[in-house]
């Protein structure tokens, strides 16, 4: 009998320790945000009205990816800016990471792009969500396409491209968009323009049954959007990775284009988008129109790839977050009850 109360009391104990949530749950996404028309300068200094749009996102916004940890670390915040013009998107980080991880830089100076990185996810309209994608390599597979920034060991900083695999260094480009990036005491901060161009060929260049343009650009366009943290505990060996979704633990991992967590609404500017044509595939709850190479030097590091989230845990795998919060922590404190009951009960019979 003594035995199986010791088995009890283990087997309690570890359930709680590997299966119940130690953090906060993500409470809702970041939803709309109403991003007005202007042209900041990007310096790596956010300064005080220089965006006319704000998030924080942090615990509370933000989902961890489960397979790897059921937490957003609870110090983690990212306060997020945005803004727009006729050319650009504008995009604006200041991270908190006490533990920040600069990617790597070797011997003959290039860049390794393995430390901590923010990658933008945006779709126009929406364009991708809920609909057939060509789904190829050449484009990207089953996302979106992707802007990555992040900091360098020798305080340089790279802003990365990703239609596909390995596309390229726009801070490098013979004609570079707006960009910066600095350390700071408590993490680093970024600004970062996103070209309406590019952003437009990437998305035609992913969906057969639509075409956008610039006339989808300007006062009352939506642009869905998804942010992810990539936290690395050494260079190239991810602790953490967490994002604004759609949805929160109690539904499935998925970070593709239906479960972007942020949606932009453009306002301010000269111009009326068009609306873009929605997808046949919409459900019936979603389906309203929406409105309108190697180096020797850093200063040619080869062109960069930013490993891209493509975990999907299905129902039925084993996910903390696929069960209710809820149902994760009572199960949790019945354990701990068990546990405790057992232990004391042990104890007392020593006593006798």
């Amino acid at each position: 009998m003594k035995k199986l109360l010791v088995f009890v009391a283990v087997a309690a104990a570890v359930f709680c320790l590997t299966v119940c949530p130690s953090g906060k749950d993500m409470e809702k996404n970041v939803g709309k945000i109403n991003v007005g028309f202007g042209s900041p300068v990007a310096d790596g200094v956010i300064g005080p009205d220089e965006y006319s749009a704000h998030v924080t996102l942090d615990d509370s916004n933000m989902k961890a990816l489960t397979t790897i940890s059921y937490d957003v670390p609870a110090g983690h915040k990212i306060e997020a800016y945005f803004s727009w013009d006729d050319d650009y998107l504008y995009v604006a980080y200041d991270a908190t990471d006490v533990t920040r991880c600069p990617s790597g830089v070797d011997g003959a100076g290039n860049w390794q792009f393995n430390g901590d990185n923010i990658q933008f996810f945006a779709d126009i309209g929406p364009v991708l969500a809920y609909r057939e994608l060509l789904d190829t390599e050449a484009r990207g597979g089953r996302r979106s396409t992707i802007f990555a920034v992040g900091m360098n060991a020798n305080d340089t900083y790279f802003y990365l491209h990703q239609l596909s695999g390995n596309d390229a260094i726009i801070n490098l480009s013979p004609d570079p968009s707006p960009s910066a990036a600095v350390s700071t005491d408590q993490g680093w901060t970024a600004e970062i323009a996103v070209p309406w161009d590019t952003l437009i060929n990437d998305l035609n260049a992913k969906v057969e049954d639509t075409q956008i343009s610039r006339a989808n650009i300007g006062n009352g366009a939506v642009v869905k959007a998804l942010i992810i943290y990539n936290d690395m505990e050494t260079a190239g060996t991810l602790k953490n990775m967490f994002g604004t979704t759609f949805s929160d633990y109690s539904q499935p991992f998925d970070w593709q284009p239906e479960e972007f967590g942020i949606e932009l609404v453009l306002y301010g500017g000269n111009t009326i988008a068009e609306t873009v044509k929605r997808s046949p595939n919409l459900p019936p709850e979603t389906a309203e129109e929406t409105s309108p190479g190697s180096s020797a030097d850093t200063d040619n590091p080869p062109a960069g790839s930013i490993e891209t989230p493509s975990i999907t845990e299905k129902p039925g795998e084993e996910n903390k977050g696929g069960v209710p919060a809820v149902l994760i922590v009572c199960a949790c404190a019945l354990a701990c009850i068990i546990a405790a009951v057992v232990i004391a009960a042990m104890l007392k019979g020593r006593k006798k």
